[in-house]
């Protein structure tokens, strides 16, 4: 589970400045 949330963290970032 907390490996969800970590990826989650990293990968949000990632996404809203590919958008």
């Amino acid at each position: 589970m907390l490996s969800f949330w970590s990826s989650y963290v990293l990968f949000f970032p990632l996404f809203l400045s590919l958008v």
